[in-house]
């Protein structure tokens, strides 16, 4: 969504017939990342090659947001409400991009809160028996040996 919004407030995409454009700047993005995301660039391509058969928009739109599943449903409607409505799609983009943002961080808050619950079986199960290896069975055997050796 960044590449997208990063296209468009480079001018790319300011009326619908550049949308094909826009599209086609974040194929190459997604065709050059190495993340898991990578999956939609043919897709994409594929659509970009549509619109520039005659495809309208709106319909390629569709087919994008069928193919793409549930993860880019607000990204493909956005698009489709403002080719539809002619609107400028970018501060609408940067709100979405702004509060899919601010849910990643919470997710990753909520994660970090739940991480010492997480570590508390390996450190109960590990690091303390290691401990009383360590220092406490060296210091018992001194100690039973100080006190035999005084009792006989």
């Amino acid at each position: 969504m960044n590449h997208l919004c990063l296209g468009l407030d480079l001018g790319l995409g300011d009326n619908p017939s550049e949308h094909d454009l826009a599209c086609h700047i974040v194929c190459i993005q997604l065709e050059t990342c190495t993340r898991h995301y990578c999956a939609p660039a043919p897709r994409l391509l594929r659509i970009r090659s549509e619109l520039i058969a005659g495809q309208r928009f709106a319909e390629a739109m569709k087919n994008l947001r069928e193919s793409l599943g549930p993860c880019f449903y607000s990204i493909c409607d956005i698009l489709i409400c403002a080719d539809r409505d002619g609107l400028p799609i970018t501060s609408v983009l940067d709100q979405l991009s702004f509060h899919a943002h601010q849910e990643r961080r919470r997710l990753r808050e909520i994660e970090a809160k739940e991480l010492p619950v997480r570590m508390l079986f390996p450190l109960v199960c590990c690091i303390l028996p290691s401990f009383v290896l360590l220092a406490m069975v060296p210091l018992l055997v001194n100690s039973l040996t100080v006190v035999t050796a005084k009792l006989l």
